[in-house]
């Protein structure tokens, strides 16, 4: 069972030291969901709610950092 724990553990931890910013410059997060994914995900960013919002200020696909790093 710790075997388990040790894998997750180093596949976090790979994520963080290989991604420690985003492209935008601030620093990326671990950040767990509802349905137990983990993801790394730019700290600064906050997705807009419309896709309206979204083309006009920019936030557009791969502009920041969200990769799932454990499903």
């Amino acid at each position: 069972m710790f075997e388990h724990h040790d894998w997750a553990l180093g596949v976090l931890e790979e994520a963080e030291r290989d991604t420690p910013f985003c492209r935008c410059g601030a620093p990326t997060v671990l950040v767990a969901d509802r349905h137990f994914g983990v993801w790394l995900q730019c700290a600064d960013h906050e997705p807009a709610a419309s896709p309206l919002k979204r083309l006009l200020t920019l936030d557009l696909p791969g502009a920041h950092v969200r990769r799932c790093v454990l499903g």
